[in-house]
């Protein structure tokens, strides 16, 4: 299991640590991305494109090949939707009876994040 946290700043100001991700290795080239949080006050600004970019970047460093997401439908999560459902190359596992999502995305070769964007501030 790998713990990632991430801090933001810009020059408006420093918005301190607003990112907590888990991932858990579940074989040898394949990782399931258990948490992704983020605060509120960052969210939608393509910051989320370029943690979740480095994320796979240093995945694929340690051998990880695919990245397994969830999505657990929720009121607070809709933009999570959002998100996952603009990057590109996955492939979808699951749809249960609960709604939640399982997608897989092919890490091996590039990022599922098309072009991480420069946040514009």
């Amino acid at each position: 299991m790998a713990v990632f946290i991430a801090s933001v700043a810009d020059k408006y100001g420093d918005n301190g640590k607003v990112f907590l991700g888990i991932v858990r290795k579940l074989s040898a080239d394949t990782a399931e991305l258990d948490t992704f949080l983020m605060s509120c006050r960052v969210m939608g600004r393509f910051i989320e494109d370029q943690i979740l970019d480095q994320l796979v970047k240093e995945l694929r460093a340690d051998g990880i090949s695919k990245l397994r997401v969830h999505l657990i439908p929720s009121k607070k999560n809709a933009p999570a939707r959002g998100f996952i459902e603009r990057l590109s190359g996955g492939r979808l596992l699951s749809n249960d009876a609960s709604g939640t999502i399982t997608w897989e995305f092919d890490i091996a070769q590039t990022s599922p994040v098309s072009s991480p964007r420069t946040p514009s501030c």
